[in-house]
């Protein structure tokens, strides 16, 4: 019995003893702080001063194909400018020589020498001759160079002008005028085209033949005096008005008896009177001032009679003549054109000489009076506003409220146009 109790509690310690013990468990991790100040600050100074080392960077997953590495284009990148089209001198040439075949290509009128659409017609032959008249450096590096393309284009001009297709001749000239030189066949052409039975090819080759006005050029002088009162067509009798009055014949008295001439006669055709009266002022003196003031009073030549006096001659003595002329108008039936009063305002260098007060009162009458045209009216207010007395438009306004004629009305519109001020850009913050 003993022996069967004992042989019990060794097979039960036998048990307990082969069996694997069991790790004790591991304890449980508590829960992540929160980052401390300190943490977010970044690493702090030691007590010695000298800098923390730095923690060894993780390593990084290498950059995908889109990704622009800073350190390999740092230095690298550098902004140019475009590059200037690289031109030759037969390049530009041949873009011209182009665009002028283009002309025969352009829809005419039916049964005249006038092109439909002549505006984008020449269109290109405008943008092909500035490249050649003012080359990039490129196609002309120096001044010989620039010479050299505008040789040639003259040459290109004198060429063309060589056909009896009266619409290419036409518009060849008008496009080309002032690009012909003074060799002596080109004037020849030139001479024999202000022959033309068109008028217009006529008129464009006389603007050609005087573009240039020169006190050395003896024959074209005489050319031109020679023609002022010849039969020719009234656009080359104009062309050569324009000449003998240009700027550097200043004083000439026999190209002002020429022009007085023209101005004064009982006929003449418009364009040529009107250019002879518009250049008087430009080569004479104070003493046209009576003649041009006789102009006034014929519609054809008021405006050119104005505006010479004020661009050309700009003396007290005529702004006095036009001032006096203005003054009387308000109670003459419809005296004054309406484009006439455009040339009324001064250069800036003659307001302290103009009688601008003056001036402004006239307009403010005309303005009310009910016997100018409605149109000259209106100008007037315009007029008032470009010569500065916007503050006196109130007074006309207060007299004409109430009409409700159309002309009253026009007159009203423009003094609130006058008036009005285009409203203050506001302030960005």
């Amino acid at each position: 019995m003993y022996r069967l109790v004992v042989m019990a509690l060794c097979a039960v310690t036998l048990f307990a003893c082969g069996r694997k013990s069991s790790p004790a468990p591991e304890p449980k991790a508590t829960a992540p702080e929160a980052k401390t100040q300190a943490a977010e600050e970044g690493p702090t100074a030691k007590a010695g001063g000298a800098d923390e080392a730095p923690a060894s960077p993780e390593t990084t997953p290498p950059p995908g194909p889109d990704v622009i590495q800073v350190s390999d284009t740092t230095g690298d990148t550098v902004v140019e400018e475009p590059a200037e089209p690289q031109k030759s001198p037969e390049g530009v040439l041949g873009a011209l020589e182009k665009a002028l075949d283009g002309i025969k290509r352009c829809e005419r009128i039916v049964d005249s020498h006038r092109l439909k659409s002549p505006a984008s017609c020449l269109a290109p032959v405008y943008e092909a001759r500035v490249e050649v008249r003012n080359p990039s450096t490129s196609a002309a590096p120096d001044a010989d160079a620039r010479q050299a393309l505008r040789d040639r284009l003259a040459e290109i001009a004198l060429a063309r002008i060589q056909t009896d297709d009266a619409t290419e001749l036409l518009y060849l000239l008008q496009s080309l005028g002032a690009d012909f030189n003074d060799s002596k066949e080109t004037r020849d052409r030139l001479e024999a085209l202000m022959k033309h039975e068109i008028p217009a090819i006529a008129s464009a080759a006389a603007s050609a033949r005087f573009s240039r006005p020169s006190l050395k050029d003896s024959d074209t002088l005489k050319l031109a005096r020679s023609l002022v009162e010849s039969e020719y067509a009234d656009g080359v009798r104009a062309a050569a008005c324009r000449y003998i009055g240009a700027d550097l014949f200043k004083g000439k008295r026999a190209h002002v008896k020429l022009l007085l001439g023209r101005a004064l006669a009982q006929v003449e055709a418009s364009v040529v009177r009107g250019t002879a009266v518009a250049r008087l002022g430009f080569i004479g003196s104070d003493a046209e001032v009576p003649s041009l003031s006789r102009l006034f009073r014929v519609p054809a030549t008021q405006y050119a009679a104005v505006f010479t006096i004020q661009q050309g001659l700009r003396s007290k003595k005529g702004f006095e003549a036009i001032m006096t002329w203005l003054e009387d108008q308000p109670k003459v039936d419809k005296s004054v054109q309406w484009g006439t009063l455009s040339a009324l305002p001064p250069r800036p260098e003659d307001k302290a000489n103009f009688p601008t007060e003056r001036a402004i009162k006239a307009l403010i009458a005309i303005a009310a009076s009910e016997v100018q045209h409605g149109r000259t009216r209106s100008a007037a207010v315009e007029t008032i506003a470009k010569l500065g007395g916007v503050s006196s438009l109130s007074t006309l306004s207060t007299k004409l409220k109430g009409k409700s004629d159309p002309d009253s009305l026009g007159v009203l519109e423009a003094i609130k146009k006058a008036s009005e001020t285009p409203p203050k850009a506001e302030k960005k913050p």
